[in-house]
């Protein structure tokens, strides 16, 4: 799914994202400077090679003063494998974990300490993703250690940590440890004003939940939204809209869906009016390359069972509605399509239907029943043929 609204003001992009980013980027662009820039000519094998002395790049001295360490910190982050291969990056990463260790063990001020807390957790976040079977394990364990630790702004980063810790397994814990993350969360967003770190840990805490237990995502969408909007941070606060938007989206199954607009040829368009039908309410933009992926799919299904009440309503989310015209000029589909003839209101952010559900991904394929009620909000692929097959071959008195 792509995401389409980044957690701009999220500063707990900790070091893993910045190490991983930086890293890609910089592997990618030294291999493509490498390639084309002019290669040294031999030199003459008669000449006497200068012997130079090999720096191990990860080597941490033995009493690095607190500004040496800090800038350590930052050439292990501008620092890169050798190569892209799987192999590279676990040994580069490892070495950066064991430098950090080391720097761990020195005397720092509180500010570079905070630094290298951080890098050892993105680090380890980062051995995970590559498969180290016990790095999730040591992160925890060391944040939870850092978490006792006599200065309060460390301290205050290591329970930070911990908790994030956790949030990242959430769709691996049980029901029990999921409510009380969920706890736990809601606690950490009642202490101290609200900044980008609370949005971030509260907004995956309830994503990650949306798969694994629903039920369980939308009390916490709901609970989180009521702390966000408390932020001084306009642009904060205004995520808790988002979130019972979320929360009202995953409520769907069961329940009647809200959509109206205006169709590509500037009629008003309400969902009620079909009711009776078998409605299939489809999220998109010209730009969302898995949106297209499943037009051959949906287009085959309303071919199957236009004449029997399957209608499709697609809408669109793109800013311009140029582009969206000549698009379905060069690829026209059977069904309506609505976009907001009001530029405010276009967009992912802007449109109403997506902003009233908390649509920040698309594809977003939601099957509504002629009763007017959402089946599923996953109507995508096979689950939105196996579920047109069971609606109207049950309506087939002959049963075929």
């Amino acid at each position: 799914m792509l995401q389409l609204q980044s957690l701009r003001t999220w500063t707990l992009l900790t070091a893993a994202v910045a190490v991983l980013g930086f890293a890609s980027h910089h592997v990618l662009a030294d291999d493509e400077s490498r390639q084309d820039s002019p290669q040294p000519e031999a030199q003459d094998s008669d000449q006497p090679e200068a012997e130079e002395e090999e720096v191990d790049p990860y080597a941490v001295p033995e009493e690095a003063s607190s500004e040496e360490v800090s800038l350590l910190i930052r050439r292990f982050m501008r620092m890169t494998p050798e190569s892209r291969s799987p192999d590279a990056f676990l040994e580069h990463f490892s070495k950066i974990n064991e430098s950090t260790d080391k720097i761990l063990a020195l005397e720092l001020d509180e500010e570079t300490m905070l630094q290298a807390v951080q890098l050892k957790f993105g680090v380890l976040t980062l051995l995970d993703r590559l498969g180290v079977e016990d790095a999730a394990e040591k992160r925890q364990e060391f944040a939870v250690a850092i978490s006792k630790d006599e200065r309060p702004a460390v301290a205050a980063e290591g329970r930070k940590l911990a908790l994030l810790g956790r949030v990242q397994q959430v769709p691996a814990l049980s029901g029990e440890e999921q409510q009380q993350l969920i706890d736990d969360v809601a606690a950490y967003l009642q202490d101290g004003p609200i900044e980008g770190d609370h949005l971030g840990i509260a907004m995956q805490t309830a994503s990650g939940l949306e798969y694994s237990n629903p039920e369980l995502a939308v009390d916490a969408y709901n609970l989180f939204a009521k702390y966000i909007e408390s932020a001084e941070d306009p642009q904060l606060a205004a995520y808790a809209e988002s979130m019972r938007g979320a929360a009202r989206r995953l409520d769907l199954p069961g329940n009647e869906i809200k959509i109206t607009g205006t169709t590509l040829d500037g009629e008003p368009f309400d969902i009620k009016d079909l009711k009776g039908k078998v409605v299939l309410v489809d999220f998109w933009a010209t730009w969302c390359g898995y949106c297209i992926e499943e037009f051959p799919n949906i287009r085959e299904n309303y071919e199957k069972y236009h004449d029997q009440g399957f209608e499709v309503v697609g809408v669109n989310l793109d800013e311009e509605p140029e582009t969206v015209v000549e698009f379905l000029e060069n690829e026209p589909v059977p069904w309506m399509t609505l976009i907001e003839p009001e530029a405010e209101n276009r967009g992912v952010e802007g449109n109403p239907n997506a902003s009233y559900y908390g649509i920040t991904g698309i594809p977003q394929a939601i099957l509504v029943g002629k009763d007017g009620k959402v089946i599923t909000i996953r109507a995508r692929g096979d689950e939105l043929t196996m579920h047109l097959d069971e609606i109207f071959k049950s309506d087939d008195p002959a049963g075929e």
